[in-house]
């Protein structure tokens, strides 16, 4: 599956990933063919102190370090078992879905 299949900017499309022992959290901006630009801001149990306001940095995350990084996306509508019964959507990796 392609990014742009994937990803949509215009949705506010949300990922995590995880890089230094950290968890970054935001949304896709922009998707390309081989990387994804996102505004992302460090998960607040990470921040020094958890009622500063989040900083927003805009990153490049190439298919390349998906894998390594653990880059997963919000699967939004349906359970892990395919049904809309009492969740609203769950985490994904990005890298095995589209298979970099």
């Amino acid at each position: 599956m392609k990014l742009q299949e994937l990803l949509n900017p215009e949705r506010y499309d949300a990922i995590s990933y995880d890089h230094s022992g950290k968890t970054y959290d935001g949304y896709v901006t922009e998707v390309n063919d081989d990387h994804i630009v996102a505004r992302v801001s460090l998960q607040s149990m990470y921040r020094k102190n958890v009622h500063d306001e989040p900083v927003w940095n805009t990153v490049i995350l190439y298919k390349q370090v998906f894998r390594g990084l653990n880059v997963q996306f919000w699967f939004d509508g349906q359970g892990c078992d395919n049904s809309a019964i009492g969740i609203s959507g769950y985490w994904e990796s990005l890298a095995d879905t589209i298979g970099a």
